[in-house]
């Protein structure tokens, strides 16, 4: 188990990293057959038109887009802008949030976020 706070000082480090990839990060990762596959089990144990959080969801490329064109409602989460702004292009049907499983506790909720609140 990590120590108090270490997962927060962990994640602090990867946001600029994250940020200045960026647009590179979908180049750099194209081998997605075994996520894309996860994607399409989780779809089909879904009842059509499920609300799906996607906790780290990065540019939204490939799950969010997936889980969007099966009929999901996609709320994708991300600490870094840059890849909530990439999400929002490729992925524009989610909702996004710039949180982490930290800062909104209440994931539960059957009511999507309002704008003026990540969770």
């Amino acid at each position: 188990m990590a120590a108090p706070g270490m997962l927060s000082r962990v994640t602090e480090n990867q946001v600029p990293a994250f940020d200045l990839i960026g647009k590179r990060y979908d180049e750099s990762f194209v081998e997605r057959d075994t996520q894309i596959a996860e994607v399409d089990w989780l779809i089909a144990q879904l009842p059509q038109g499920a609300r799906v959080l996607d906790l780290g969801c990065g540019s939204g490329l490939p799950t969010a887009r997936q889980l969007l064109d099966a009929g999901m409602v996609v709320v994708g989460v991300d600490e870094s802008r840059v890849m909530l702004d990439l999400a929002e292009e490729q992925a524009p049907a989610a909702t996004t949030a710039s949180a982490t499983s930290a800062t909104c506790p209440a994931w539960a909720s059957s009511t999507p976020p309002s704008p003026s609140s990540p969770c």
